[in-house]
């Protein structure tokens, strides 16, 4: 099954997806209960992340990814970009404090969405010339489709 994503993905000429946004895969990490292509889903999301930093130049959209849990026992990766990692701690801090009510991560996306549209406009400025990040996204783009997970922003 991968291999067919990736022969599809890897075709000479097809070009990356315009809409493709950062964004959306902050916000909507690759989820399958398919072992293998939540593997290589989540491998190639970070893969991009990676990529993406090392030609970032401006600090508040460095992007950081750390393993977490709900429950105990199911971990899952999140990445946030440090502007929503700060906004997530103040939040933390105000809610201890009793100042603020507790945010979930999904929420302060919601408000940060016009830092998100920026964010998105470096990420494609970049993109734009790296045929490496357009590869990622193809990849990534495929592998969502087969999984029937295609995000909405």
């Amino acid at each position: 099954m991968l291999s067919v994503i990736f022969a599809t993905a890897l075709q000479p000429g097809v070009a990356a997806t315009e809409g493709f946004k950062i964004s959306s895969i902050l916000k909507f990490p690759f989820v399958s209960k398919d072992y293998l292509l939540q593997t290589k889903g989540s491998q190639l999301e970070r893969e991009l992340i990676d990529r993406f930093n090392k030609d970032n130049s401006r600090e508040t959209f460095k992007i950081t990814c750390e393993k977490g849990t709900s429950n105990g026992s199911y971990f899952s990766t999140h990445c946030h970009p440090a502007f929503l990692i700060k906004a997530i701690e103040r939040n933390r801090r105000a809610w201890r404090q009793g100042d603020e009510a507790f945010k979930q991560p999904a929420q302060l996306y919601e408000v940060f969405a016009e830092d998100l549209e920026e964010l998105d406009l470096v990420y494609r400025t970049i993109a734009l010339n790296s045929a490496e990040l357009q590869q990622l996204e193809r990849e990534i783009l495929a592998i969502r489709k087969t999984s029937g997970d295609t995000p909405s922003n």
